[in-house]
Parts: C-alpha cells; structure tokens; sequence
C-alpha cells in the first residue's frame, strides 16, 4: 500500500500536470482537515521553490518534508482557529514578505515571482497562506507566553 502511494506521489511531483487525472488520495486526516496527495505534490512544489536546494534530495525525503509541513501547518491551523476568530495579516506586512521572499531567491519584482511561480506549479495564494498561518501563529504564541518571559539586558549588552 505505501509503495503503492509513493509511487502515486512521485509521479505527481514530477509532472503536475498529469495530477489532476490521477487519482487524489487522502493520505492523513487531523481532526477535520485532510492531507491528500495533492495536498503533499504542492508542498513538494512550495517547498522546492522557496529552497532551491531541496530539488537535489531523493524523492523519499522531498515526500516526508512535505508531509511534515503539512501536517505542522494543518495543526497550527486548527489551533488558531479555536482560539482566534479569523485569521488576518496587515496587507502591507504581506506585501513585505512577499518581496522579501522573491528578493531572496533572485527574482526582482512582484511579476516576475507569479510568473516563477506558475512555472513551478505554485500558486501565489498558497505562499500568502503560509504567511498568513505563520505570522498569526507567532503571534499567538507570543501572546501566550509574553508574560514568562524574562529578559537579562545585562547578558545582552
């Protein structure tokens, strides 16, 4: 059965375009949220165009990266949904994220990054989203745990 599967993964990754006549699989469920094997190709394709270095590892680990992720991401996801009630990011502040990420990996301007993207098979709305978790879930934690903390300015300085 997991062969079988990461067969069916492998050739997803490799050629997206033939994804959508493949069967799609749900390969995991947390609470309600599913991961299928659509859901492990796209993170394969994000994680391979925000880490250029990532196209040289074998397959089997590309896979459990993304599989990572995905459950990661699904988890904090969740846990911010319970409690708060809409997850939102200053426009402004993803706008500088976004350049930040396309700076970074060579690209000049905003349309050159969609038209990378595309090329990968990676849509800009899933790199908005993985902002939007991260920087609603650093701030929940830092909500949470601002109080235990204890900074030493001697020890900086």
């Amino acid at each position: 059965m997991f062969k079988k599967l990461l067969i069916l993964v492998i050739l997803l990754s490799a050629n997206s375009n033939i994804v959508y006549s493949l069967e799609n699989k749900i390969l995991f469920k947390i609470n309600n949220e599913i991961i299928t094997t659509i859901d492990i190709s796209n993170e394969i394709n994000y994680l391979q165009v925000i880490n250029h270095e990532i196209k040289t590892l074998n397959q089997n680990t590309k896979i459990e990266m993304a599989k990572n992720n995905l459950i990661k991401d699904k988890i904090k996801e969740i846990e911010l949904l319970k409690n708060i009630s809409e997850l939102e990011i200053d426009d402004k502040y993803l706008k500088f994220l976004i350049k930040n990420l396309y700076l970074r990996i060579g690209l000049n301007d905003l349309e050159a990054f969609k038209k990378y993207l595309n090329n990968h098979n990676v849509k800009i709305e899933m790199i908005k989203n993985k902002f939007l978790i991260d920087n609603n879930w650093k701030r929940f934690i830092y909500a949470k745990y601002k109080n235990q903390i204890k900074i030493d300015k001697g020890e900086i300085l």
